[in-house]
């Protein structure tokens, strides 16, 4: 984390370079990152990256106010089927804009996404995660995923996470939510479930783009 000469707070994701083949993919994927996600509300603003001593780069983005959603899972109770697919609709639409200039995220996971404080979800760790010595975070990981990263591996591990909270709130469930144990969130969970699962195939030909994921 930095603060730069106005007061802005910025984090810095420092990798150490191993070849020149190595630069020139993260100087393009910084390029790309950059361009696309001043355009997505979902994704942290990406200033570039910097060249450092050392075979050392950086890549810079904005500071995203809010709780990683892993945390704000464990603090909570149950979860309402409309407050997961917010969650995974603004997720799933960061990741169809990063999938439409040929990036893939390689780590969607609970604690790649900051909850704001007015509620929306964004996806963050955009530096390195589908680096080839990356295996992504191995709740949410894809069956193929130690063979590389790849458009359907971010939404099957985007699927694992809404499920994960679909299953359970980590903490106790608030006595005054009418939702539950009433079954009148039963059926939106239901029908959330399903899409989800369909997202979460073992078989990668079968799962949706996120664009399409979002969209259902």
């Amino acid at each position: 984390m930095c603060l730069d000469g106005h007061g802005t707070r910025w984090v810095v994701s420092v990798v150490r370079l191993r070849s020149a083949v190595q630069r020139e993919r993260l100087v393009d994927r910084a390029g790309r990152l950059a361009s696309v996600s001043v355009a997505v509300t979902s994704l942290p603003t990406v200033l570039g990256l910097l060249e450092l001593p050392d075979d050392l780069v950086a890549l810079v983005r904005h500071e995203v106010p809010g709780t990683d959603l892993l945390t704000v899972d464990e603090g909570r109770g149950r979860w309402r089927a409309a407050e997961v697919v917010g969650v995974m609709s603004a997720v799933a639409e960061a990741l169809d804009a990063l999938h439409a200039v040929g990036l893939v995220h390689g780590d969607v996971s609970a604690g790649n996404v900051v909850v704001t404080p007015d509620g929306g979800a964004v996806l963050v760790d955009l530096g390195w995660g589908d680096d080839a010595h990356e295996l992504g975070t191995p709740a949410a990981a894809a069956p193929e995923r130690v063979r590389g990263a790849t458009r359907a591996t971010d939404v099957h591990a985007l699927a694992s996470v809404g499920l994960d909270l679909l299953r359970h709130g980590r903490g106790v469930p608030d006595p005054s939510d009418a939702a539950v144990g009433d079954g009148s969130d039963d059926a939106d969970a239901s029908r959330v479930r399903e899409v989800l699962r369909e997202a979460a195939a073992p078989d990668p030909g079968r799962r949706p783009s996120a664009g399409a994921l979002a969209a259902a």
